[in-house]
């Protein structure tokens, strides 16, 4: 994403730099214990470099860029001609979601058909069953 804004050479500082520079990241906001945990793992796992604390204003590490809010900022920033390049380059490895009301619906009922038994016609109780069942139970005492 950053080659497509800053040319090939380009490296996640010059988000940060940029970011940073325009304040593009509205005070107030910060990187809570789950956020922490999981930039946390992330250094650990690439081995980079793990601050004390993870900033998002100045934004400090670059993985910090991961944080929602540097994402909304960036694209926001990017032009249309990127979004559609990013779009086109992620979009076979991670096709867009869609919903279809019908599909969905179709498939709950599949799912509900499935789930909830069905009981043939000869095992459903007559009204002639259901009195002599009341009769029944009246005759040995059962309310």
């Amino acid at each position: 994403m950053a080659s497509l804004r800053f040319g090939p050479k380009a490296t996640l500082h010059q988000w940060v730099d940029h970011l940073n520079e325009g304040m593009l990241v509205a005070p107030g906001w910060f990187i809570t214990e789950d956020q922490w945990q999981a930039m946390s793992a992330i250094c650990e796992r690439y081995r980079w470099e793990q601050p004390v604390k993870f900033l998002l204003r100045p934004i400090n590490p670059p993985i910090c860029l991961l944080h929602w809010r540097c994402l909304q900022s960036i694209t926001f920033l990017l032009k249309v001609d990127e979004m559609k390049a990013l779009w086109e380059e992620y979009a076979k490895e991670y096709p867009p979601i869609t919903y279809n009301k019908h599909r969905a619906s179709k498939r709950i009922a599949e799912v509900a058909a499935a789930t909830v038994p069905t009981v043939p016609k000869t095992q459903l109780p007559t009204a002639e069953a259901e009195v002599s069942h009341q009769d029944e139970c009246e005759n040995n005492g059962v309310d």
